[in-house]
Parts: C-alpha cells; structure tokens; sequence
C-alpha cells in the first residue's frame, strides 16, 4: 500500500514537472521570439518553432504519462474484479460437496418417512414403525429402556380413523400422538393411570400416518403392558 502511494506521488511530481517545463518553454520562446523580431527574421523563426516544438514534446509527455496512470488504475480495478470473482467461484466450487453431503445426511422429516426394510427388534423409532390393521389387537408392553412405540397406517382416501389404547400402563400416563408422513403432529390426547380411551383422527390427504405412543416418563422399573386397535 505505501508502495503505490509513493508511485502516485513520484508521478504527480514528474506530471508537474514536466507542465512547468512546458510552460517555462512557452513563455522563453514568446520572450526570444519577441527579442529575435527586432534583429533576424529567420532567427527568430527558427528559436520559435524550437521553443514551440519543445513545449509540444513535453506536452506530450504529460499527457501520455497521464493516460499511463489512468491505464494502470483501470488495469488495477479490473483485476480485483477477476480475483474477486476467482473466489467466488472456488468457494462455490468448495461448497458443493459439502452441500450435496448436507442433503445426503438430512433427516427424513424434510420428506415422507418410509419404515426401515430391514428387520427391527422393536418399534422404538420412526423408521421401525409397525404397521396397525383394521380390526387386529395390537399387544406389548414398555421395558426398563423403553419409552415410546411407533406405528403406521396407510389411507387411500379421505376418511377418519380411531387408535383406542386398551389396556393401558398401569403405573405411568401414556401420550398418543398421530403425525403426518412429515412427522407433523395433527391430533393428541394423553391417557390418565389405567383410565383406556380412544383417538378419533380425519384426515384429508391420502398417504402415511404415523401414530405415536410416549410414556410421561422413562422408565418403567417393570414391564407396562398395553394394547392397541385401529377402527375406521
């Protein structure tokens, strides 16, 4: 930075020098010009070309000094124009990856949730989730490390469907959740102590509906039985 200050300023100094030498040279050949008059006609038309050739040189010189710097500023601007626009380019060169990972490692909730192919040992997550038929009792029962149960029921049309939890644990509250194929929660009701009860859900958009059971708190120090039964 103060390299090119002090460039600026040997230039401005040079530019200046140059204007006084030109004219000084001006006014030296309107001075022996005015002198020669009186002598030698020839001689005084010869002094005032020179003077006048050599203040047009250093005229000149000025000038195209002048459009020199103003070249270089331009020069100057236009590279940090490129270098900016290299960075640009090479930090959206470097995100890329980063980002395509990024989606890649995204969690299912920014789409439906499709339950695990592979074999489960329980229900215990989302992507575990047991399928719930119409009609067919569903029994288990929470452990030491358990907390919550997770089902699915798939609705072709739009309808209502009721999720009755009977019995339920005997020792702790339980929450009963239904959620979109987003994971959006739609519909809760929370069953008291050995108090059973149902869930009436309508919906208006075919697809995947999960259903969520959740204990108030973990966990049981004895197994919690509980059953569960979807009806239309």
């Amino acid at each position: 930075m103060h390299r090119e200050q002090a460039e600026a300023m040997g230039s401005d100094l040079f530019q200046g020098f140059l204007g006084f030498v030109s004219l000084l040279s001006a006014i030296v050949s309107i001075v022996m010009a005015a002198h020669a008059a009186r002598h030698d006609r020839s001689l005084r038309a010869w002094l005032l070309s020179s003077a006048f050739g050599a203040s047009m040189f250093c005229l000149g010189v000025v000038v195209e000094r002048w459009d020199t710097r103003e070249l270089r500023a331009q020069l100057a601007t236009y590279e940090e124009a490129m270098r900016a626009a290299r960075e640009r380019a090479n930090t959206v060169a470097a995100r890329r990856p980063a980002d395509a990972a990024n989606r890649a490692a995204a969690p299912a909730a920014e789409g439906p949730v499709t339950p695990a192919q592979e074999a489960c040992a329980i229900n215990d997550t989302w992507e575990c989730a047991e399928k719930l038929t119409l009609g067919q009792i569903d029994r288990d029962e929470f452990r030491a490390s358990d907390q919550e149960r997770y089902y699915y029921v798939d609705v072709t049309e739009p309808s209502a469907f009721t999720v009755t939890v009977d019995p339920v644990p005997q020792r702790k509250q339980i929450q009963l959740t239904v959620h979109d194929a987003f994971r959006r929660e739609i519909n809760e009701r929370w069953f008291i102590v050995q108090t059973p009860g149902s869930l009436d859900t309508r919906v208006r958009t075919v697809g995947r509906y999960y259903i969520k059971l959740r204990l108030s708190s973990c966990c049981p120090q004895t197994p919690e039985p509980y059953a569960i039964t979807l009806a239309s």
